[in-house]
């Protein structure tokens, strides 16, 4: 379970969100890795004290034989203990021999980690009751959000989310970001940003994991022209041809993975990973290509299918749009939708997500107290951190937001201009 080094320090946070199943499928994975790939002995190391502090203490007998079924026989079945002839063979042997040995002594520090976890606790299920539509405000000193009524808390979709964000901010910088997908298949996670910046081109490359498999996002950027683009290896079955906002697409097999790619003599977008052809296109139609007046024009069609308007803010003079977001989740039909703006070095952000479920939005604050501004008779929930100011609230199940730059606006203003006619 290698996860790329990104442009990113970093950061585990977004385990604590996961299941404990999910946490030792994690773990079992890592063991049937290749011995070609070094173990993230960090994360490996990270996700069992997380187990441990997570679980209460369980019979050490029980324990033992969880560890010996789930996790043992993944690392060869050696002995926790069996380190006399390895540390004699790695003395001994030439330096080219020595990573591979290496490698057997790290995996089994791990397996000596996770006993710990093993021994310390046992599985905790959890289960929450979701009420759609019924949703109230959050907080604690660090983040707001809103949650279903009977809630049993958080999942880790909007740690999920919030981590998407980041990735998306990162690409804008590179000028990619209405490049890559908006949507990924249920159960992955993505790992950290890579950039590589060669004589000729800039690529960008995300592992996203699953359960017990992965697929990879890459786009490379040609900053001259190169003929030479690569060779893609496919087995028999035919090439086909998928149109997406008026780009081919080719979609390619090599025994069990599949391979989607286009390139439009600037950029080229390649997915590829053990994928459906259901998912791969999927991911291919949450690709951005729209203009910001099609973005809006489609919220408000959408908004008006649900028998609402949009209530967007008099953006104050001076700021300019800089970019717009639109995304259809294929599968929940989940809708987001927001335009940020700039007037020198002040922003403004404003969005919404019309909720098809749970709402899985979370916002950051810091320990300011939340103010509750009620207009037109609708609850907002005013918070700050670091600098910006954030309102949220809902009306019926779309979730509105705007954050802006302090000082740059008066929030209450610009949401009662939200309301006035248009």
């Amino acid at each position: 379970m290698s996860t790329p080094e990104g442009t990113k320090k970093r950061d585990y946070s977004r385990y604590d969100q996961m299941s404990t199943a999910e946490l030792e499928q994690l773990l079992r994975l890592d063991f049937q890795a290749s011995e070609n790939g070094d173990s993230d002995l960090d994360t490996i190391l990270y996700l069992s004290d997380l187990l441990a502090r997570r679980n209460g203490p369980s019979d050490p007998d029980a324990a033992w034989a969880q560890f010996q079924t789930k996790y043992r026989p993944y690392a060869d079945g050696r002995s926790l203990y069996d380190f006399g002839d390895e540390e004699e063979s790695l003395a001994q042997a030439p330096p080219a021999s020595r990573p591979r040995s290496a490698r057997r002594l790290r995996r089994l520090s791990i397996l000596a980690a996770v006993l710990t976890a093993c021994l310390l606790g046992g599985m905790v299920a959890q289960a929450a009751g979701v009420d759609v539509w019924g949703a109230i405000a959050r907080w604690t000193d660090e983040t707001f959000r809103f949650i279903p009524v009977d809630s049993g808390g958080a999942t880790g979709a909007g740690k999920v989310e919030e981590d998407m964000e980041q990735l998306w901010s990162s690409l804008q910088a590179w000028g990619m970001a209405d490049r890559f997908p908006t949507w990924h298949p249920d159960g992955f996670v993505p790992g950290d940003l890579e950039i590589t910046e060669l004589n000729s081109s800039v690529s960008a490359h995300v592992i996203f994991y699953g359960e017990d498999i992965i697929y990879t996002v890459e786009i490379q950027r040609f900053i001259r022209p190169d003929h030479s683009t690569g060779v893609f290896e496919k087995d028999g079955t035919p090439v086909e041809e998928y149109i997406h906002n008026g780009q081919t697409y080719y979609i390619l097999s090599n025994i069990d993975t599949l391979t989607a790619t286009a390139y439009d003599g600037e950029f080229m977008v390649m997915i590829y990973g053990t994928l459906t052809r259901e998912e791969i296109k999927a991911i291919i139609d949450s690709i951005d290509g729209l203009t910001s007046t099609q973005k809006r024009e489609q919220i408000q069609a959408s908004l008006a299918e649900e028998g609402q308007r949009l209530y967007c803010p008099k953006i104050p003079e001076g700021f300019v749009r800089s970019d717009s977001n639109y995304y259809v989740d294929p599968f929940s039909h989940q809708i987001d939708w927001s335009e940020p703006y700039l007037r020198g070095d002040q922003s403004l952000v404003f969005g919404l997500t019309m909720n098809k479920g749970p709402s899985y939005r979370v916002y950051e604050k810091d320990d300011t107290p939340v103010e509750e501004y009620v207009y037109h008779g609708i609850t907002h929930y005013i918070f700050s951190n670091n600098g910006t100011t954030t309102a949220a609230w809902l009306v019926e199940n779309t979730e509105y937001y705007m954050w802006v730059t302090d000082g740059a606006v008066d929030m209450k203003a610009l949401i009662r201009s939200a309301y006035e006619a248009e």
